[in-house]
């Protein structure tokens, strides 16, 4: 499905799933999606398309990704409103 993925492991990372709609691609494929996960298990950042198009430019990422090492900050995003 995407890069040795099973189906299975694309919905358990939320990717999306799309049927061939041109000559040349597989019948079913994942969509792109970029997760940074920190070596304690947490995520740290995630991007997910549902299209080909609108991936993170990873040469301005990089830069904020050393920065994140560099000053140990943690993951934001953790407060839940239910």
């Amino acid at each position: 499905i995407g890069y040795g993925a099973s189906e299975d492991v694309v919905c358990r990372w939320g990717l999306f799933l799309s049927r061939s709609i041109q000559v040349g691609e597989p019948p079913r494929f994942c969509e792109p999606g970029l997760f940074l996960v920190r070596p304690d298990a947490v995520l740290h950042y995630a991007s997910v398309q549902s299209m080909a198009f609108g991936r993170p430019d990873l040469e301005l990422l990089l830069p904020s990704i050393d920065v994140l090492i560099e000053e140990d900050r943690p993951a934001r995003g953790s407060v839940s409103v239910r």
